[in-house]
């Protein structure tokens, strides 16, 4: 029996929720949608036109979540109540290299003029300032999109590796890895559970964009080998993030997600940027910190 729930985040969007079950997880898998509809009120936080002189907006009471869904602490996911335009998104889109050459996406984009824009902007730095209670640097930035040409799934996982200038022998840091040019390595749990993604949804993603996937609360696990992972996603219901164009979608690097592959030809692309207390991993040194603005 299908059962749906539907409630309101600060008066910005509507969350549906789907779950269906058979024998062990249902006829699509167990899945919970929530759908992120109805976004009405939205500000222009970057300018139309070169993102040089912003203007600043948000709905509602920043704290005002609906603590079902918007639990970052507890599910390891929330929907921010800080939009962009869809002219601000068509814009970034504009900006950004394009994915190509059959690649999920475009890495070592922290450093691009375009997103360093949107990073700096007083609004995010106030607002993650509102949710983390702490200051915070970006240091990774990733493009992802899926087109005809660029379809891809990826496989249950969690994001572990960090970006950081050079290599140093500290236990608990490893293994170590080349992306893309940069050095990675994976830090302990204590520090990748300090660290907050956020998504930033350039285009509308739906059932048929191959949306996001989550396992609730999995974050709370620590970092886990690939064989707990799919045991983890085995025993519990997955969740699939549907989005508006402009949402701001916030995640904890561990919690444990996936995605299908679109299964129509629209591009689906997300700003995916990664921020972490600056001297989290010190004595070692992120590749690149660009710091937040925020209001004194």
């Amino acid at each position: 029996m299908a059962k749906t729930i539907e409630f309101r985040l600060s008066g910005l969007a509507q969350i549906t929720g789907r779950s269906e079950r058979s024998a062990r997880r249902g006829p699509d898998g167990g899945i919970r949608r929530r759908d992120c509809r109805n976004v009405g009120h939205r500000f222009e936080i970057l300018s139309r036109e070169d993102l040089a002189s912003p203007s600043l907006g948000r709905t509602g009471s920043i704290s005002g979540y609906d603590g079902r869904v918007n639990d970052l602490d507890g599910a390891g996911y929330a929907l921010a109540d800080l939009v962009l335009a869809d002219h601000q998104c068509e814009h970034i889109s504009g900006a950004l290299p394009a994915v190509a050459g059959g690649r999920g996406g475009v890495r070592n984009l922290i450093g691009h003029p375009t997103v360093m824009r949107l990073l700096v902007h007083e609004a995010f730095g106030r607002y993650l300032w509102s949710v983390i209670g702490r200051e915070m640097v970006a240091v990774k930035a990733t493009l992802f999109d899926k087109t005809a040409e660029t379809n891809w799934r990826v496989q249950w996982h969690q994001d572990r590796a960090i970006a950081v200038k050079e290599r140093m022998s500290i236990p608990g840091y490893g293994p170590w890895s080349m992306k893309s040019g940069s050095l990675h390595v994976e830090p302990p749990t204590e520090i990748l559970a300090q660290m907050l993604a956020v998504r930033i949804h350039l285009d509308r993603c739906g059932a048929e964009n191959g949306p996001l996937r989550v396992i609730p609360g999995s974050h709370l696990l620590g970092k886990l080998a690939d064989s707990r992972i799919s045991e983890v996603v085995a025993e519990n219901d997955l969740v699939e993030i549907y989005a508006p164009q402009g949402a701001i979608v916030l995640m904890r690097p561990l919690l444990i997600h996936s995605s299908s592959a679109a299964r129509n030809a629209d591009h689906r692309r997300v700003l995916h940027v990664e921020f972490a207390p600056l001297e989290a991993i010190s004595p070692l040194q992120w590749h690149t910190a660009i710091p937040l603005r925020r209001a004194a």
